[in-house]
C-alpha cells in the first residue's frame, strides 16, 4: 500500500497536481521552535502548570491577560532569535518535487524564500487582500497569516473566527484541496493545526476531495492509521515504531528523496518517450524547451541549443528513433529540432498552421480584432463539444483575451458552452477527469500557454542575450574581440517564439509583453548591424566580433515590423549610432509587396484599425534607405487619404525627396500628375484640416522637379476655379479665401495664370476690407511667401504688430501661442523681406518687449552675439547652418569659431566615427 501510495505521490508531481501542507516539523530542521515550545513560554510567562496543556486556551489567555501589544512583542521576541534561519534539507527536497501549489502554517519565510529561488514563481498569499493581485498560477499560501502583517492564526479565537478573518483564502483553499492530490508534511496527527485542516477537507468536501497523505516519521497505532485511511487520508510512515529528536528530520528526508528524485526518472526507450511527448503533437509547432522538458530524460540528455537535444554521456543509449515514425514526423514537422538524441533532421524547416483556426487569425492580424473574437468563440464551442481539446483551448484563450479597439463595434458574442465557468476552472476539470494525453495536454496548456509562461521565459532569454550583445558591442570598441553564437541563438529563441504563435495562431500581438520582446529583439539586431558598420584595422585579428549583421534579411523584417513601437525607433538608431536601417532587397521588397496588398485587400472603407498595419510599414520605410523609385512612386499613388495618415504620405514624399536625383526621368515625370490627384482628393474628402501641413512639401518636391528637369511646373488646380469664381464675385464670401491660406501659400507658384488672376482679384477686394475684418496674420504669410505683396495695408500690418506687442500682459492668464512672440516673429521676417525698416521699427520704442523673445532678434536688431545666443540660434540648426545665415562678416564667423571651441574644451562634444 505504501508503494502505491508513494507511486500515486509521484504521478501527482509529475502531473503537476500535488498540494503540499507544510507544517512547523520542516522549519524545525532549520531550528526554529515548535507549536508547543513556543506555548511552553508563553507558560512560564503565566505561572502555567505543566498539566495546563490545551495549546490554543494558553495563548488566548495570553492575549486576554496582556494585550494585543504585549502579545505580540512576546512573540517577535521568540522568533527574532531565528531570523537568521536558513532552509534545511527538507526544503531542497520540496524544491525539487516542484509542487504545483504549497500552503503552510508556519510563520516564516524559508519556504518561500527556497521555492521562490528558482525558475517557477509562486505567488505567496499572506492575507485575503493579495488574491486579487497573484501574478503567478503557483500559491505558497500561509494559511496562518505573516507575523510583518500581524494577523498570524496562534490563540483560541484566532481559530474559531478563520472563517470569517480569512473568507476568500479559506475559499481558495477547499478549491485546491478539491483539485489536486495532497501531502501533509511536518504535522503530529495530534496537531490542532492539522486536525483543523483535516475538518476542512471533511466538511466542505464529504469524501469527494482528491486523495491525500500524511507523512509521518514515527509509526501511529493500527486503529489511527485506519481510522484516518476510512476518512480518506493515506499515513504513510517510516515502520518505525520510535523516532526522536533529529532523527524525525533524517527520515523525513529519506521520504521526500524517494519522491523528488523520480523528477529526473527518464524514459527507457522511443516507445515510452514517444507516450511523454505525443500530447504535444497536438500543437501545429512546439518550442525546443517544451520538447526537451516532455522528453523526460533530464540526467541523461540536455537541450544544447534549439536545434540541438543530444545525449549527456559518450556512451549513449540507443532508442533506433529512426524506426519511431510517430517520433521523427513530429521532431521533423513541427519543431526546430535538427538533431534528436540519435534522431538526425535533414528536412528544410517548413511549418504549416492550424488550419482550423487559420481563418480567425488572419482576420485578427488584419485588425478586425471584433470579428476575430467572434470567430474564434463560434470554434472554441464547437471544438468543446467533439472533445477537440486543442482547438477549444487556443479559440477560448483568444476569444477571452483579445482586446477591442475603441473605434470598433463591440463583438457580438455567442455565450460560451462553458457557462459562467472561468477557463481556469475547466482546465483543472480536465486535468482531474479525462484521459492521460488530454490531462497532459490541459496542464501543459494551463501551465505554458494560458499562464503566458511562454512569453516570460522567452522574455527573459532576448533580454540576456541582448545585453550580451550590448556587452560584445561595448567590447569591440574598446578594442577587444570574441567569437561566440550569440547572434545566431538571438535569431534562433525569436523564430522559435514567433512560429509557435503563428503555427498556433495564438493571440497575442496586442499584448504588452509581446511587443516588449520584439523591440528588445530589434534593439538587439541594431546591435550586430552598428557592430558591421564600425570599422577596424583590416590585418588586425584581435580586433573583431561574432555578433555582426550586414542587413536585416527578409525573415527578420517579416517578423517585427507590424509589431515595433517606433517611438523608440529613432532613439535606438541614435544609441548605436546608424543613420538608416539597412535591409536585403527582398525585405524590401517584401514590405512594398506587402502594403500593395493590404491597400488592395481594404478597397474603399480604410478603416483606421485596418490602415493602422499598412502603416506601420510606411513608419518602417522611414528608417530604411530605399533605391527602387518605381515602388515609391507606384506606392504614392496607390495610398489612401484619410485623416489619420498624414505622417504616412509625409514619408514617402520624403523618400521621394531624396531620391529624386537618381531617378528614371520618365518616372519623375509622373509625379506632378499624382500630386495633382492628391490634393484634388484632400480637397473633396475634406481632409485639409490634417493634410494641410504637407502642402509644404508637396511644394517642395514640384519645387526640385522644376530646378532638376529646367522646366516650369503647371498644375492644373481646376476643381478650386469653381469655388475661387463664387469668392471672387460675393462681397460676403471674400473672407473665405482664408481657408485656403495653406493651398495658396504652397502651390501659388504652380497655379495657371487663369487661377493666379482670381486668386489675385479676390485679395485686391480682401485688401480693401476694413480693418477688423482682415487676418493679419493671413496676409503677413501671404506676403512672406511672395504671393501678394498688400501694400495699401503696409500701415495696418505696421499698427496691428506694434499694438500687439505693446499691449500690457495679463499675467495671471497663459495664452497659447503667445500673441507677443507672435507678433515680433511677423515683425522681424518682414523686416527682413523688406517690408518694412529698422527705422520704423526704432521710432517706436519696444526694445524691452521685444528682446530676448528669439534668438535671430537678439543677434540682428540689438547686436547681441554672446555665446548664451549663439547657444539659442542652434537649438534648430546645425552649427554650420547657423554659421552661414547668421555670420556676416569677419568677425561674426570667429565669434561661432571661438564659441565651438569653448564647447571642446569644457568637453561638450562628443565625436561619432
Amino acid at each position: 500500500m505504501i508503494n502505491q501510495s508513494i507511486k500515486h505521490i509521484i504521478e501527482a508531481m509529475k502531473n503537476n497536481t500535488l498540494l503540499v501542507f507544510v507544517g512547523a516539523g520542516v522549519s524545525k530542521n532549520s531550528g526554529l521552535p515548535t507549536w508547543d515550545e513556543v506555548i511552553e513560554v508563553l507558560k512560564r510567562d503565566l505561572s502555567l502548570g505543566e498539566k495546563d496543556n490545551d495549546y490554543l486556551k494558553i495563548a488566548q489567555f495570553y492575549y486576554d491577560t496582556l494585550g494585543k501589544q504585549k502579545y505580540f512583542e512576546k512573540l517577535d521576541s521568540i522568533f527574532k532569535e531565528y531570523a537568521n534561519s536558513q532552509p534545511n534539507e527538507l526544503h531542497d527536497h520540496i524544491f525539487k518535487m516542484q509542487p504545483r501549489h504549497l500552503i503552510t502554517t508556519n510563520y516564516d519565510t524559508l519556504l518561500e524564500d527556497k521555492m521562490n529561488s528558482g525558475i517557477n514563481k509562486y505567488s505567496v498569499i499572506k492575507d485575503d487582500s493579495d488574491i486579487p493581485y497573484t501574478a503567478s498560477d503557483r500559491y505558497i499560501i500561509k494559511m496562518h497569516g505573516d507575523f510583518s502583517l500581524k494577523n498570524i492564526v496562534f490563540k483560541e479565537n484566532d481559530y474559531l473566527d478563520y472563517e470569517k478573518n480569512f473568507n476568500m483564502t479559506s475559499t481558495l483553499i477547499k478549491s485546491l484541496i478539491m483539485n489536486n492530490t495532497i501531502l501533509f508534511l511536518g504535522y503530529s496527527l495530534n496537531d490542532t493545526t492539522f486536525n483543523t485542516i483535516f475538518r476542512i477537507i471533511q466538511n466542505s468536501f464529504d469524501g469527494n476531495a482528491k486523495k491525500a497523505y500524511f507523512y509521518t516519521a514515527e509509526k501511529p497505532k493500527e486503529p489511527v492509521i485506519e481510522y484516518y485511511k476510512n476518512k480518506g487520508i493515506h499515513v504513510l510512515t517510516s515502520g518505525k515504531n520510535s523516532v526522536k529528536g533529529r532523527d524525525i528530520g533524517h527520515e523525513t528526508a529519506k521520504f521526500l528523496e524517494g519522491i523528488s528524485g523520480k523528477q529526473d526518472e527518464s524514459s527507457i526507450d522511443s516507445e515510452s518517450l514517444w507516450n511523454n511527448i505525443k500530447f504535444l503533437n497536438k500543437f501545429s509547432f512546439v518550442e525546443s524547451i517544451d520538447v526537451a522538458y516532455a522528453s523526460n530524460l533530464f540526467k541523461k540528455a540536455s537541450l544544447y541549443s534549439i536545434a540541438d537535444y543530444s545525449w549527456n554521456m559518450r556512451e549513449t543509449p540507443s532508442f533506433n528513433m529512426n524506426s519511431n515514425e510517430e517520433i521523427t514526423k513530429f521532431i521533423t514537422n513541427k519543431t526546430m529540432i535538427q538533431h534528436y538524441l540519435d534522431f538526425e533532421n535533414t528536412k528544410e524547416l517548413s511549418f504549416s498552421t492550424n488550419a482550423i483556426l487559420e481563418e480567425a487569425f488572419i482576420v485578427y492580424k488584419s485588425g478586425k480584432y471584433s470579428e476575430s473574437k467572434r470567430m474564434f468563440r463560434d470554434i472554441a464551442n464547437k471544438s468543446f463539444a467533439q472533445k477537440d481539446y486543442i482547438n477549444f483551448f487556443i479559440a477560448e484563450f483568444n476569444a477571452t483575451r483579445i482586446g477591442v479597439s475603441f473605434l470598433e463595434v463591440p463583438a457580438n458574442l455567442s455565450d460560451s458552452v462553458i457557462g459562467d465557468l472561468q477557463f481556469s476552472e475547466v482546465l483543472e476539470r480536465i486535468i482531474t477527469s479525462e484521459s492521460d494525453e488530454n490531462r497532459k495536454l490541459a496542464i501543459f496548456f494551463r501551465d505554458i500557454v494560458n499562464s503566458l509562461k511562454f512569453v516570460y521565459r522567452k522574455m527573459l532569454k532576448i533580454n540576456s542575450l541582448c545585453d550580451e550583445l550590448r556587452e560584445e558591442r561595448s567590447n569591440y570598441r574598446r578594442g577587444g574581440f570574441s567569437t561566440n553564437g550569440n547572434l545566431y541563438k538571438l535569431q534562433q529563441e525569436f523564430q522559435n517564439f514567433i512560429y509557435f504563435i503563428e503555427s498556433n495562431c495564438i493571440c497575442i500581438y496586442q499584448y504588452k509583453e509581446f511587443k516588449t520582446i520584439v523591440n528588445k529583439y530589434f534593439e538587439a539586431l541594431l546591435t550586430a548591424l552598428s557592430n558591421y558598420s564600425y570599422k577596424v584595422e583590416d590585418d588586425d585579428f584581435l580586433k573583431g566580433t561574432s555578433s555582426k549583421l550586414s542587413e536585416l534579411s527578409l525573415k527578420d523584417v517579416e517578423m517585427i515590423v507590424p509589431y515595433l513601437d517606433y517611438k523608440l525607433v529613432k532613439v535606438c538608431l541614435e544609441n548605436y549610432e546608424l543613420e538608416k536601417i539597412t535591409i536585403s532587397e527582398e525585405a524590401l521588397k517584401h514590405i512594398f509587396s506587402t502594403i500593395d496588398n493590404l491597400i488592395e485587400n481594404s478597397g474603399t472603407n480604410h478603416r483606421f484599425s485596418e490602415y493602422s498595419i499598412i502603416s506601420k510599414y510606411i513608419k518602417f520605410l522611414s528608417f530604411v534607405e530605399i533605391l527602387d523609385s518605381e515602388s515609391l512612386i507606384n506606392l504614392l499613388k496607390s495610398i489612401p487619404l484619410f485623416v489619420q495618415n498624414r505622417d504616412d504620405i509625409r514619408i514617402v514624399l520624403s523618400h521621394i525627396i531624396d531620391n529624386l536625383k537618381k531617378m528614371d526621368g520618365s518616372l519623375v515625370k509622373q509625379i506632378p500628375k499624382v500630386i495633382e490627384g492628391q490634393i484634388k482628393k484632400i480637397f473633396e474628402e475634406n481632409l485639409e484640416k490634417t493634410h494641410y501641413t504637407n502642402f509644404t512639401t508637396y511644394s517642395y518636391l514640384l519645387e526640385q522637379i522644376a530646378i532638376l528637369d529646367k522646366v516650369e511646373i503647371v498644375i492644373d488646380f481646376d476643381f478650386l476655379d469653381d469655388i475661387f469664381f463664387i469668392i471672387q464675385n460675393k462681397k460676403d464670401r471674400i473672407k473665405d479665401i482664408e481657408h485656403y491660406q495653406s493651398f495658396i501659400v504652397s502651390f501659388y507658384k504652380f497655379l495657371s495664370e487663369s487661377t493666379k488672376s482670381k486668386i489675385d482679384s479676390i485679395l485686391n477686394k480682401y485688401e480693401a476690407l476694413p480693418d477688423e475684418k482682415i487676418n493679419y496674420y493671413f496676409v503677413i504669410e501671404l506676403i512672406l511667401r511672395n504671393v501678394y505683396k498688400f501694400n495699401k495695408a503696409k500701415d495696418p500690418i505696421f499698427n496691428f504688430l506694434i499694438t500687439t506687442i505693446k499691449k500690457e500682459k495679463n499675467e495671471a492668464v497663459e495664452v497659447f501661442p503667445d500673441p507677443v512672440k507672435n507678433a515680433v516673429a511677423a515683425l522681424f521676417n518682414l523686416l527682413q523681406e523688406g517690408y518694412f525698416n529698422f527705422d520704423e521699427i526704432a521710432k517706436e520704442d519696444i526694445d524691452e518687449e521685444i528682446q530676448g523673445k528669439f534668438p535671430e532678434v537678439d543677434w540682428v536688431l540689438f547686436n547681441d552675439k554672446d555665446d548664451d545666443t549663439i547657444t539659442r540660434l542652434l537649438e534648430n540648426r546645425t552649427f554650420s547652418e547657423a554659421k552661414e545665415a547668421f555670420s556676416k562678416s569677419k568677425d561674426d564667423e570667429k565669434l561661432f569659431d571661438n564659441w565651438a571651441i569653448k564647447q571642446f574644451n569644457n568637453d561638450r562634444v562628443i565625436l561619432k566615427k
